[in-house]
This record gives C-alpha cells, sequence and structure tokens, in this order.
C-alpha cells in the first residue's frame, strides 16, 4: 500500500476521486521499466543514476514518479554477490589501519586484500557491499508489463487511501464465506448491517477503519489492506468508505468499473458434489428462480449463519428463499445447528438433511426427528420446511417448496 506522500486524489463536493493511471501512461512507464532492464547486474546507485535523468515533475506528478518506482521495485531483488562478506572485509580493513597508522589507504587495502584472497580493487569496491545503494539489480524475467504496473499502481494507491478511512462499507454478491471469514482472520472490527431490500447487495459489512481507533492505527490499517483484494475479487462489489483527509471527510466508492485488478484467488465454488449437484439440477429445471452461492450472511445472535444457497425470483428479488445442506452430521453437530438457527430472524430458509451422511450410532429421538431436542414450537422443523435426501438433493421438491412458501410460481 501506498504510504502518505504518493497518493494522488481530487476532491470534489466532499467526495473522493483516486487518480488512477490508465493507458496514456504506457510510453513513461515503458521508458521506466528499460531504465531497470539496463541496470541488471549493476549495484543500485547507478539505477538510481539513470533514474535521475527523466525529465523535472511537478508536485504531482513526481508522486506519481514514486509511486510507479516503489510499484516496479517490489518486482526486484538487490543482491550482494561478493565472495567475502562485507562485515568481515571492514574488520580487516579497520583492524589493520589500527595496527598500522599512518600507512597510505591503497596498502592498507593491499593487504587485507591478501589476508582475504581477494584483489585490491575488490576489498574497496566491496567495503560497503551489503548497503542497498551499493547491491546489484537483479530484474526477474520478464519484467512486469505497462498494463500489469499500470493495474498494480491504481491497487495500492486504493489502499494507501482506504488506510486513511474512518469507516468501511463493503457489498458484494457471492463468496460472502471467503469474505466475512478473511475479515475476522485480519482481526478487523466489523459487524453485518440490517438486511436490505436491495438484490444487488445481498452481503453489507460495516468495517471500522483505522483511523476511528486511537492506537496500532498503521498495524490495523495494512490488515484492512491485505483484507481489499478478497473484496475486489468478485465481478459485483461496491466499496464506499469515509475517508479522513487532514482536517477534512471525504467519500470513496469503489465498483467493478474501476478495473481494479486483485491478486486475491477466489475459493471454490461448492464444498462438495452434493452442492455442486444440486446446483446444476437447479439450473436445468429452467425455472423463474436464480441460485446463488453463499451470498447472504443472516443476523443469528452475536454471530452469522450463511447458507449454502440463496434463490431469488426474477420478478421479487427482494423475496429470497434460503436452502441450507447438512452433508455428514452426528447428533451434537445437529445439536449446534439448532442452537444456531433458533437465533435466527423470521427468515424463509429450507434445510436438506442427508440421512445417509450420519457418523454416529446414537438412537432416533421419538418421533424420528433428526433436529429434534427442542420443546414443541421450539424446534427448527416447526419453522423452516426439511427435504430429507440421500445421496442427491432433489431440485424440483426444493423448487415445490420454494414456490409454496413464497406463492410465486
Amino acid at each position: 500500500m501506498f504510504s502518505g506522500p504518493l497518493l494522488r486524489y481530487k476532491l470534489a463536493g466532499g467526495r473522493l476521486e483516486p487518480c488512477y493511471l490508465d493507458e496514456r501512461y504506457a510510453p513513461l512507464i515503458r521508458d521506466l521499466l528499460l531504465a531497470y532492464e539496463s541496470a541488471a547486474g549493476q549495484p543500485y546507485h547507478r539505477l538510481e543514476e539513470r533514474l535521475g535523468l527523466f525529465p523535472a515533475f511537478n508536485l504531482q506528478e513526481r508522486r506519481l514518479f514514486r509511486g510507479l518506482r516503489k510499484v516496479i521495485e517490489e518486482s526486484l531483488c538487490l543482491q550482494y554477490s561478493g565472495k567475502v562478506a562485507p562485515r568481515r572485509i571492514r574488520e580487516t580493513v579497520f583492524r589493520l589501519a589500527g595496527e598500522n597508522p599512518g600507512l597510505p589507504a591503497e596498502e592498507i587495502f593491499t593487504l587485507a586484500a591478501a589476508a582475504l584472497g581477494l584483489g585490491s580493487g575488490e576489498v574497496c569496491d566491496q567495503l560497503y557491499g551489503d548497503l542497498a545503494r551499493n547491491r546489484r539489480v537483479e530484474i526477474p524475467s520478464p519484467l512486469p508489463s505497462p498494463g500489469e504496473v499500470v493495474s498494480r499502481y491504481n491497487f495500492r494507491l486504493l489502499q494507501g487511501l482506504l488506510g486513511r478511512c474512518v469507516r468501511l462499507q463493503v457489498s458484494t454478491e457471492g463468496n460472502a464465506r471467503a469474505i466475512y471469514q478473511l475479515a475476522k482472520l485480519h482481526g478487523l472490527l466489523l459487524e453485518l448491517r440490517e438486511a436490505s431490500a436491495a438484490p444487488a447487495a445481498p452481503l453489507r459489512l460495516e468495517i471500522t477503519g483505522p483511523l476511528a481507533l486511537f492506537r496500532s492505527t498503521l498495524r490495523y490499517g495494512r490488515a484492512l489492506a491485505r483484507f481489499l483484494p478478497a473484496c475486489c475479487a468478485g465481478t459485483s462489489y461496491r466499496i464506499q468508505a469515509v475517508l479522513r483527509l487532514k482536517d477534512r471527510q471525504a467519500v470513496l466508492e469503489v465498483t467493478p468499473q474501476d478495473r481494479l485488478l486483485s491478486s486475491h484467488r477466489l475459493p471454490r465454488l461448492f464444498d462438495s458434489r452434493v452442492e455442486k449437484r444440486f446446483f446444476e439440477d437447479f439450473l436445468r429445471l429452467g425455472s423463474p428462480w436464480s441460485i446463488l452461492r453463499e451470498a447472504d450472511l443472516l443476523p443469528a445472535g452475536r454471530t452469522v449463519f450463511i447458507p449454502d444457497f440463496t434463490l431469488r425470483h426474477r420478478e421479487r428479488p427482494d423475496r429470497p428463499v434460503h436452502l441450507e445442506i447438512i452433508g455428514f452430521w452426528t447428533r451434537d453437530y445437529l445439536a449446534r445447528k439448532r442452537q444456531l438457527l433458533r437465533q435466527l430472524p423470521p427468515v424463509p430458509l429450507i434445510l436438506c438433511i442427508d440421512r445417509s451422511l450420519r457418523l454416529d450410532e446414537a438412537p432416533a429421538e421419538p418421533g424420528g426427528s433428526l433436529l429434534g431436542g427442542s420443546p414443541p414450537g421450539d424446534s427448527p422443523l416447526d419453522r423452516f420446511p426439511v427435504i430429507h435426501f440421500t445421496g442427491r438433493v432433489p431440485a424440483e421438491e426444493a423448487l415445490k417448496k420454494v414456490v409454496a412458501m413464497t406463492n410465486f410460481s
């Protein structure tokens, strides 16, 4: 992520527009890449001399130039290639200088070279070879293309700007479980917002920004920057952030139209073959109901429940039906699932339980209820319809229950 001196943006009417790069900057980036390529194998200070030959820039352009350098140099490696460690060379030179006061430096270097098995010129060149400016530049093969540099620059710019946010709202369609768990993994302070009727933003997370904290703001900002790629990895997302910039606040909005390239890999679409089969079987029905994988977060007390599938009618997308598939299970597992389901608000949810994947030998409770054990009227079976299946969830039966629950055919 970029630090403050590298951030480029415009403010207008309380809204912030990042100064993203596009193909117009390709000639400058191409010249920069050639300068880096020509410095391969040479000390880093030689590369800095080449870069210093670029035309003078104004303040905004200097920020751009330094940002491009930072992005390109993420791919570089600075190496010391000498046979003797510089620290040992310095120890030898300083010891010989102390033992031979008044002896010219050239002769001290000659003595040190003989003691270390080096040439006198190598001693002089490698004396401080471990400093960054004296290390040799190693170029990856190949260097990033101008287009890749543009994409990386834009993403680092966004990360740097969000490092100055007070609060952040993330809305995305699909991959709810991965995004939620990654936010928790990075220790972000978040809460699930109240459900909205807007079908295009089923997942809404409100995340506290680093500038809302009193301490560890840099560390928290870096955690937020590491979380950001997961938000931008999908095809449908929206990020709204309130930023604090010096003595004023501004709103930043990010959508797929910004064409930001995320390095985050999306998780597998399905956790099991049963889920994959049901998804494909449901699509083959050709009904007016769309099906989304892990698209919603439902508040359940102090935690959240993420159903496996969310079904939306094309004419009433604001009235979704959720479906949860329970594969391998034990009585204890279903007891924990029951406790979670009891905390859900009134939502249309279908439970699908595979009878053949029970892993314990406990006897069934009276009445054969797989989710039994609750007082009458308090069991999830009293609130949610259940489909018992073996091996394959019957998609047609699921669709019939969806229609019965909503009266949308």
